[in-house]
């Protein structure tokens, strides 16, 4: 049995499980790294949203109000947010994309 990724192949043979093994574990690690960089990014993007929204220019007030919600949502999407919500005394605003899918049985 051949294991095969994108630019990996493992050979059956004496050592596969724990070459399968090492690459599934750098693997993870390799996700993990790349989502806390991702999450160091948005909260970097949410501060200066933040500071666009108090320090905007006179008279450009509105569109650093109607800007900053979308920018913030988008950033959002960049670390895979399925769910927003937005609490305010006049409204609230909430989306909730589930990405769960049900698998069917393969028996």
């Amino acid at each position: 049995m051949d294991l095969r990724d994108d630019n990996l192949v493992i050979k059956a043979g004496p050592g596969t499980r724990q070459q399968a093994l090492d690459y599934g574990i750098a693997r993870f690690r390799e996700r993990e790294k790349t989502k806390r960089i991702l999450i160091i990014a948005v909260t970097v993007l949410v501060i200066a949203f933040g500071i666009q929204m108090v320090f905007a220019p006179e008279g450009r007030e509105t569109v650093a109000y109607i800007i900053t919600p979308i920018l913030l949502v988008l950033s959002l999407g960049a670390i895979g947010a399925s769910r927003f919500v937005l609490k305010t005394p006049a409204a609230e605003i909430s989306v909730d994309e589930s990405t769960d899918k049900e698998e069917p049985n393969a028996g």
